[in-house]
């Protein structure tokens, strides 16, 4: 009976902390408007891949991603706010993934990208004729091509981001 009590009390306080931590990003971003969509977090009405809560999203929603390593290549096709928990710890991985672009491609206007490292992917971030995009605290690595290809775009953004390796923009 002990060890289910201690349990249940790690697994609330884990849930609590995981709470604050999404608060704490969702206050520092309190620019979007519409519906916060969560990622790799517990209980009900969470994703387990970013794609499928991007698919979910409509303009002005926040796709928030727990801490974590994704094998994915994303679109985003609504101007929402795509925000990883931590830089270093959420990380979308194009390692698995067939590519002739971006890891994460930007198909949107007046997107937000913040928290994420990526890695292995052709490109990191593809941007082709999209405007208001900020790309902020984003890691690139490992990206054999490019790390960010910006096209036929304006008002584009990028702060705090570092890129390893050889890079051309």
């Amino acid at each position: 009976m002990k060890k289910y009590l201690i349990f249940g009390v790690v697994l609330l306080f884990l849930n609590s902390s995981i709470s604050v931590m999404a608060q704490s990003k969702e206050n520092s971003h309190s620019l979007s408007s519409g519906d916060w969509l969560y990622v790799g977090g517990f209980g009900p009405g969470n994703y387990t891949r970013i794609q499928d809560a991007l698919n979910a999203s409509s303009d002005g929603d926040t796709v928030f991603v727990f801490s974590g390593r994704y094998f994915e290549r994303i679109f985003i096709n609504a101007s929402v706010h795509l925000l990883g928990e931590d830089a270093v710890s959420t990380d979308i991985d194009g390692s698995n993934v067939v590519q002739n672009k971006g890891l994460v491609n930007i198909l949107s206007d007046g997107v937000l990208i913040d928290g994420f490292t990526l890695e292995k992917g052709f490109t990191g971030i593809w941007i082709p004729g999209q405007e208001n995009v900020t790309v902020s605290n984003v890691r690139i690595q490992e990206s054999p091509n490019d790390g960010i290809t910006v096209r036929d775009s304006s008002d584009v953004s990028i702060v705090r981001s570092l890129l390893f390796g050889h890079y051309m923009f």
